[in-house]
């Protein structure tokens, strides 16, 4: 079998020209899901936002806070942070850069099967990206007790992010599925 440059060169491809289009296939993917230019440009670079074409409307600049304050968005942004670090190795520390260092559209497609599909809640990438931006001074997040990173607290004001809450929740349905319960 041929290397990977070799095929790439042998299909008339240069290996930059495969990583760019690679690039805009994703990018062309977010703005399926109403991705401004300011959101690509920061996932992907400016040439790559300058080569593609917006809908006409889109400006979510501002307002993230207020979107936050609704319920499903306060939900889904703690989903997001929570898979973005644990999953994903977003630093919080450097919000900027690890977004997008990142796999972004991973993050979507996870986001995607898990549940928050288009048809049934639509998925606001650009207050996504904003929120991950804006971990590193966000008033709107708390410090889990068990594992120590960041999460988007929720409404009922969880102690530890979702990952530490749902392995309490495993290890206590297994502890008390078994058919003698042992207390310690």
């Amino acid at each position: 079998f041929p290397s990977h440059d070799r095929a790439m060169r042998i299909m008339g491809f240069k290996k930059s020209e495969v990583s760019q289009l690679n690039s805009l296939a994703s990018a062309i993917k977010l703005i399926e899901f109403d991705a401004n230019k300011y959101t690509i440009t920061h996932l992907y670079g400016r040439k790559v936002a300058d080569s593609l074409e917006y809908p006409k409307g889109i400006n979510t600049r501002k307002g993230v806070g207020k979107w936050l304050g609704e319920k499903s968005a306060m939900l889904l942004s703690n989903v997001v942070v929570n898979n973005a670090i644990h999953i994903f190795g977003y630093d919080p520390q450097n919000p900027t850069e690890s977004t997008r260092e990142m796999d972004f559209n991973a993050l979507v497609d996870l986001l995607i099967n898990t549940g928050y599909t288009p048809e049934y809640y639509p998925l606001k990438v650009n207050r996504i990206v904003e929120v991950l931006n804006g971990m590193s001074e966000a008033d709107y997040k708390d410090y889990c007790l068990v594992c120590k990173k960041p999460f988007i607290h929720a409404p009922d004001r969880y102690d530890s992010c979702p990952t530490c809450s749902a392995k309490k929740c495993k290890v206590a349905i297994m502890r008390y599925s078994q058919s003698v319960v042992p207390f310690e």
